[in-house]
């Protein structure tokens, strides 16, 4: 929603940059990329890729191979080395408790990669199904 209204902020401010004054033309794009970027960070930072090509896993925009930021330390690991893929719930929050569901890859030394979390719990079931059936592994719903 945020990259949207970012996109949307400067085309109408480009579009209208013979109209305005420099100093409005610029407080817009600036406004417009500070919506884009704030938008963009979690995507850029937490999307997941299964790479068949290249054999590996990995969390954000890392190096695979490298790891740091996760719980684990992990945020990569070769595909061969997967040996399931865990569904799980827990609680979560505070002063409003809620069921959070996790989706995780198992490592063969035991270890887990977190891939992704949320509340909706058919559609990471449905998303966990269609990992296990790419990555040809066990789904280990324990939700």
């Amino acid at each position: 929603m945020f990259i949207l209204l970012g996109i949307a902020v400067l085309v109408g401010v480009v579009s209208q940059a013979a109209h305005n004054s420099p100093m409005k033309t610029i407080g817009g794009i600036l406004a417009g990329l500070g919506f884009a970027i704030i938008g963009g960070y979690p995507y850029y930072r937490g999307r997941a890729v299964f790479d068949r090509r290249q054999g590996w896993f990995t969390r954000g925009r890392r190096v695979p191979g490298r790891s740091s930021g996760a719980k684990s330390g992990l945020t990569s690991a070769r595909l061969d080395d997967i040996r399931a893929v865990q569904l799980l719930s827990k609680s979560a929050g505070s002063n409003q408790p809620y069921v959070c569901y996790e989706l995780n890859v198992v490592l063969g030394n035991g270890e887990r990669i977190n891939v992704v979390a949320h509340g909706d719990t058919d559609k990471l079931r449905e998303d966990a199904a269609t990992l296990a059936a790419f990555l040809k592994k066990p789904l280990w719903d324990k939700t």
